[in-house]
């Protein structure tokens, strides 16, 4: 977008929202990063320098399809393979899922819980990173490089957990009962074990825990562990995973996260990510002292 464009903008009314086009970014398009697509807002002040007519050297330095980096220092800078592999055979081997999808059909029959979580469990096959955002009171637009951090480790998360779908191969609920379980969304076509939503959802817990830690007082901290726990339990609700699949999800984030926080790009990560906290102007929680 030119200038010129810029200054012919839509009013504020038309223009589109942070929220309307973070659905743009989501894991089903992972090359489709929000950063890619979000437009400046004609209320803000914005300088534009000849290096880039919207956006500026400093937000091109963040810009979300830099996430990437971070998995691949992950990925090829750590022994997570040979760490992660004894501990998630151990559980997949202590799972039995002949006897776990009689308990996903109880949840499905279960019809005041549906009737609690269909929202949340329609709204989180989109996104559920919002979830904690609304309860923190932020967005890439307050805290970018929170939200940034933690993207990252949810995107870290998904490629470990694809690694280990695919090593297990673990069938849907669906296809080991398909008389009895009907599920409320679309199975995916992938393995259910482990959990990707468990393990990207205790990630972004975990992450944003890092961030805020002694920023929050124990009832946030607590709301945040019970995100983490809902998203992945609302999925063996909607019918797509066993109790093992979350539980091992979430293990797994954990081990995800002590690798990760051992390396320093992320350890450096974390520590900018913190500073924009004490930025005024970007805090956007209102029960802490800037």
């Amino acid at each position: 977008m030119t200038k010129g464009k810029l200054d012919n903008a839509p009013d504020q009314g038309a223009w589109p929202s942070l929220e309307d086009l973070k659905f743009l970014d989501n894991e089903a398009d992972p090359g489709a990063a929000m950063g890619m697509f979000v437009l400046p807002h004609p209320s803000m002040s914005y300088e534009l320098p000849a290096s880039h007519d919207v956006f500026g050297t400093d937000l091109l330095g963040r810009h979300e399809w830099r996430r990437s980096l971070y998995v691949q220092e992950f990925l090829c800078e750590t022994d997570w393979k040979a760490k992660l592999t004894p501990i998630m055979d151990a559980a997949y081997g202590d799972a039995d899922f002949e006897t776990e999808v009689q308990a996903v059909f109880e949840k499905l029959d279960d019809e005041p819980e549906q009737k609690k979580r269909r929202d949340d469990i329609l709204g989180e096959t989109v996104d559920y990173l919002g979830v904690f955002e609304n309860t923190l009171h932020i967005d890439s637009f307050s805290h970018p490089l929170t939200i940034f951090f933690a993207r990252v480790m949810m995107r870290t998360g998904w490629e470990v957990a694809v690694h280990f779908k695919e090593k297990y191969g673990q069938i849907r609920p669906v296809k080991l009962d398909p008389l009895n379980i009907k599920p409320i969304i679309r199975t995916p076509s992938h393995p259910s074990f482990p959990s990707a939503h468990a393990t990207q959802a205790h990630l972004a817990k975990l992450a944003l825990s890092a961030v805020i830690d002694g920023r929050l007082d124990q009832e946030f901290s607590d709301r945040m562990n019970d995100i983490a726990n809902e998203i992945a339990v609302n999925r063996e609700y909607a019918g797509v995973h066993y109790a093992s699949d979350s539980t091992a999800g979430m293990n797994l984030a954990q081990s995800i996260w002590d690798i990760a926080v051992a390396q320093q790009a992320f350890k450096t990560l974390i520590a900018e990510a913190k500073a924009e906290w004490d930025r005024p102007i970007q805090a956007g929680l209102q029960f802490f002292d800037p």
